[in-house]
């Protein structure tokens, strides 16, 4: 089956399978170097299997390249987790209706936050860097940078997550602080404190930002605008010729100023409700 691209013109094509590649080359990263955690690869689909009950590190993505695949294909990926109760989210362009259409009739729902897909060229771009003393930005280098940025990111969720998401980055701590990683995590240190979080993903001369987040207590200090720009700057000082992520409509503005474009929205669908998880 093929997927409906009649609004989506060549240029905007060819970003979105950046996106969507370099996406799954996240999500897989950690995993294939984890003997508990697993990852399936087929022309249809991939399946990453954290080995953890968790919404944010169980996940389906499609390839992006103009297939729909069947309803029992990912009918089948879905059931594998359904059967050990574990929650997973997967993503979709709202403009493939098809695609949409099999996702809900298996069962999943869409979760509440919906997303745009953004990308940024970076050759042209004069990137500044902020420089203040009382905010430090760097790639984590400790356990303990590890940790904070773990439990950040946790504290963006609601019970049983956060649980979850911390024993994720337990795990990979190592992996986190390999620096020879092409998935490289960043904290912001306002004060003294471990406040904000972002990492980068290098996949060819594409670069994905994401894990963007900062400690509620201290918004509203560019403290996130001067991190975003950071990381923009480390993006291209290490070749990447474009940046990508996936932003919430509260997010979207910063990124525009930043000089991100949108490439079209994203759904996320998730299988809550099948195994009883709360949202």
């Amino acid at each position: 089956m093929r997927r409906d691209e009649s609004n989506v013109d060549l240029e905007q094509k060819e970003y979105r399978k950046m996106m969507v590649n370099n996406l799954t080359a996240k999500v897989t990263h950690n995993a294939r170097r984890m003997n508990n955690m697993h990852v399936k690869e087929t022309e249809d689909l991939v399946r990453v299997d954290s080995g953890i009950p968790t919404y944010n590190f169980n996940i389906i993505t499609l390839p992006e390249q103009g297939k729909t695949p069947s309803k029992d294909t990912i009918k089948k990926e879905m059931d594998h987790f359904n059967d050990k109760d574990f929650p997973i989210n997967m993503w979709c362009w709202e403009d493939e209706k098809e695609t949409r259409e099999i996702i809900h009739d298996i069962g999943l729902t869409e979760y509440h936050t919906p997303y745009i897909g953004m990308v940024a060229e970076l050759k042209d771009q004069q990137i500044s860097i902020q420089d203040r003393d009382d905010l430090i930005l760097k790639e984590i280098s400790t356990e303990n940078e590890a940790q904070q940025f773990g439990n950040i990111i946790a504290n963006l969720y609601e019970n049983p997550e956060p649980q979850y998401i911390q024993t994720y980055f337990s795990k990979i701590t190592d992996l986190l602080l390999d620096r020879s990683s092409p998935y490289k995590p960043y904290v912001g240190i306002y004060q003294g404190e471990v406040v904000s979080t972002g990492s980068l993903m290098f996949t060819d001369t594409t670069v994905g930002m994401y894990d963007i987040a900062t400690i509620p207590e201290v918004r509203g200090k560019g403290i996130g605008t001067a991190l975003i720009q950071y990381l923009l700057h480390d993006a291209k000082e290490n070749n990447g010729e474009y940046c990508v992520l996936q932003a919430s409509p509260e997010g979207k503005g910063i990124y525009e100023r930043a000089g991100f474009q949108s490439i079209g929205n994203l759904k996320i669908y998730e299988n809550t409700e099948l195994v009883g998880v709360p949202t």
